[in-house]
């Protein structure tokens, strides 16, 4: 089974693992697998994997060996990196920005706001920020304001998995991790359009994860594709 997976800048497995993490390489765990508690985790989508993401680097990886299914994860007895390994960081900034454009239309958004999320230029990303702030609150500014946090490689992961959970985010702005995990309810929201959790807005929100789900696949896979063809 071909699936996504996220690790830390260090290139290497956590909890106290410590293995280093190399395309072609096959790690493998002993004993019995269990999700959430023993064995090799994944993704089958791009859009669940950010949520698990401990860093920017993404890995193209097969589960095999013993496998069980989760909700939104998977986890092996042996998993291989078949390509990537590459820091995503900015393809993660240009894919929130691109989410907060797909809403901006909800709220009279500053034009420097417009301008931020349409470029990225990091010389009018304070301003476009402070801009939010003087808005009307909504999922849709919330969304923008995200993308608009400090261009730290963790901002730029938890911006992406906020906007990537339906381009929005409950954000205090006083953590950008804080924020991408508060925004599994404002993410329905925006999706449907309204504060209800019918099932008309259930479909809206599952609608708009997989059109999220197609575009961020087809980004991180552009990136490593032109990473490979570089070296």
């Amino acid at each position: 089974m071909k699936a996504w997976y996220f690790s830390n800048g260090d290139r290497r497995l956590r909890n106290g693992d410590g293995r280093e993490i190399r395309i072609g390489e096959t790690h493998a765990v002993s004993g019995d697998i269990e999700l959430c508690s023993h064995g090799l985790h994944a993704s089958k989508k791009v859009i669940d994997a950010i949520y698990y993401a401990p860093g920017n680097i993404v890995y193209r990886v097969e589960m095999w060996g013993k496998v069980e299914e989760g909700g939104d994860k998977v986890v092996a007895q042996k998993r291989t990196y078949l390509s990537g390994g590459i820091d995503v960081s900015e393809t993660l900034r240009k894919f929130a920005r691109m989410c907060a454009l797909n809403v901006v239309y909800m709220w009279e958004a500053p034009d420097i706001v417009i301008r931020y999320l349409k470029t990225g230029d990091k010389s009018i990303q304070a301003s476009a920020y402070g801009a939010t702030l003087d808005a009307a609150p909504g999922d849709a500014r919330d969304a923008a304001m995200d993308a608009a946090i400090d261009a730290t490689p963790c901002a730029a992961l938890a911006s992406a998995r906020a906007a990537a959970r339906a381009v929005a985010c409950d954000s205090t702005c006083d953590s950008a991790w804080a924020a991408a995990r508060s925004s599994a309810r404002a993410v329905a929201r925006a999706a449907a359009r309204n504060d209800t959790w019918d099932a008309a807005s259930t479909a809206a929100q599952d609608e708009a994860r997989r059109k999220q789900n197609k575009r961020l696949t087809s980004m991180i896979t552009r990136a490593i594709r032109e990473h490979t063809t570089e070296d």
